[in-house]
């Protein structure tokens, strides 16, 4: 007879769980197809053949939220990944309850729920020790603090930056340093500090074109749009959204995101681009990188 404990698994946990990772490389490969077809097996097991092992389950759950994460079916990656969170909760794993709850935090801030995103993050970090998982901290406080920006609570969210510094030093590769700088644009926009959130967007962008980044390139410098239009700059919108054109043009990038850069452009030579309209291209661009990642 079987024994089932959260210490022993039994044969049919551990099938479940290597057909969820295997699910999960299909997802990162960008094959969505197949990544379905694996759990549509692990949900089988999971319902048929009695897993009831509750870290395995929270850790099928992750997997198949990241999936409907990317496959933009928020609902579902929503029930998910909280079901997630609250079995590892159960089971006393605080740092894999703080990876999904950021997690989760990413979704609700992605369908622009920043209050939920905001106190999802905060619950996260109180459960996540500082020395224990430092770049995963890291990520959190910096997450945190992206989203009292785009709330509106620039003071808060420099506070946090001023407050990481010798955090961020410790992680000096390209990836952190340029979305800190983008971040600090962001924060010196919302500050009321034009030239020096301007500086920061170009040394953004200019950085992520050389990391071969189109699409974060592209979002920098929808960013520095948007400060252009508040500083009356209008006529300086046009040699951007040219730039955006030739760099996406030059890459394999989904139809919709050169569809989108090139509706930007025209509103551009029109003189007619306005807040919404970025908001609306910076949406569409968003949606195109994970169609690009995954067709």
């Amino acid at each position: 007879m079987v024994q089932r404990s959260p210490d022993h698994p039994d044969t049919f946990s551990l099938l479940a769980l290597a057909s969820a990772q295997m699910a999960n490389a299909c997802r990162a490969g960008g094959d969505l197809r197949r990544a379905d077809e694996h759990f549509q097996y692990v949900r089988f097991l999971v319902r048929d053949q009695g897993v009831t092992d509750p870290l395995a389950l929270a850790q099928i759950d992750h997997l198949e939220g990241s999936l409907r994460k990317d496959q933009r079916r928020f609902e579902e990656a929503e029930e998910l990944l909280t079901r997630s969170a609250m079995l590892f909760r159960i089971s006393g794993d605080a740092v894999e309850t703080a990876r999904i709850l950021l997690k989760l935090g990413e979704l609700y801030f992605h369908q622009g729920f920043l209050d939920w995103a905001i106190e999802v993050v905060e619950a996260a970090l109180e459960r996540l020790p500082p020395d224990e998982e430092p770049r995963l901290y890291l990520s959190g406080r910096h997450n945190l603090a992206l989203y009292l920006a785009e709330a509106g609570r620039h003071a808060q969210a420099a506070g946090l930056v001023a407050a990481d510094e010798d955090l961020y030093r410790r992680h000096p590769e390209p990836w952190t340093q340029l979305r800190l700088s983008w971040l600090r644009g962001k924060i010196a926009a919302g500050l009321g500090e034009p030239a020096e959130a301007e500086r920061l967007f170009r040394e953004t962008r200019d950085g992520f074109v050389r990391q071969g980044n189109g699409y974060d390139a592209a979002m920098a410098s929808l960013d520095l749009a948007l400060l252009y239009l508040r500083e009356g700059r209008t006529a300086e919108v046009q040699p951007l959204a040219a730039e955006m054109v030739a760099l996406f043009e030059s890459r394999d990038v989904h139809r919709e995101a050169l569809a989108a850069v090139r509706l930007f452009q025209e509103a551009a030579q029109r003189e007619e681009v306005t807040a919404g309209l970025v908001r609306e291209v910076a949406g569409r661009l968003e949606a195109a990188r994970s169609w690009n990642l995954h067709s």
